[in-house]
């Protein structure tokens, strides 16, 4: 009788991690579209600043030192999937799969791109490295995989700055990693208003 209850309990188990491994994997070979990211280089002092290291049919925006504050921000469950950009005004859903990618226009508010531009400031978002891992610097951390991704180049007042983040890393939680978690909701929040 313990016979046949520890091999029904193995067979679960053995379909819970098989599920859980399919899941992983398609979120990371392309189900749905998923890329891999490649290792980011660092970029000349004054080049312009490309928003998003993942491969895409979609041109990558660029943004140039000068001009009004403004920012490109491509993110997605696992993978980059959306990509706003207000220096042109457009919100974009990437290619996945054979899906094509499709564009709308999209324009935040003199007041909504305040409140980003109040919040970049209030977090010294320039401060932060080109990648952020949100790792504490010893000891032990719990993540989640797949993650969040997010990739952000800000201009404001000449100055570009692109940091390139995931949410893996859960616990503990790091200052620096919530407060950037706190910018990418308030602008998933304005996009979700707008």
């Amino acid at each position: 009788m313990m016979m046949g209850r520890g091999a029904g309990h193995l067979g679960a188990v053995v379909v819970a991690l098989a599920l859980c491994l399919a899941f992983l994997v398609g979120c990371a070979v392309g189900e749905p579209g998923a890329t891999l990211v490649p290792t980011r280089t660092p970029k000349p002092p004054g080049a312009p600043i490309t928003s998003t290291p993942w491969p895409t049919p979609v041109p990558t925006p660029t943004l140039m030192a000068g001009g009004p504050f403004a920012l490109v921000f491509t993110y997605g469950p696992c993978a980059p999937l959306y990509r706003l950009d207000t220096a042109a005004g457009t919100y974009t859903r990437l290619q996945v799969g054979n899906t094509p990618p499709a564009s709308v226009p999209l324009h935040f508010s003199p007041t909504e791109l305040a409140g980003i531009q109040a919040q970049v400031e209030g977090i010294d978002f320039f401060s932060y490295p080109e990648q952020f891992t949100g790792r504490p610097p010893t000891g032990s951390w719990s993540g989640r995989q797949p993650a969040p991704v997010y990739d952000l180049t800000v201009r404001d007042r000449g100055r570009l700055k692109h940091v390139h983040w995931d949410e893996m890393i859960i616990r503990p939680v790091i200052p620096a990693a919530a407060r950037l978690r706190n910018l990418a909701a308030l602008i998933e929040h304005t996009i979700a208003e707008a």
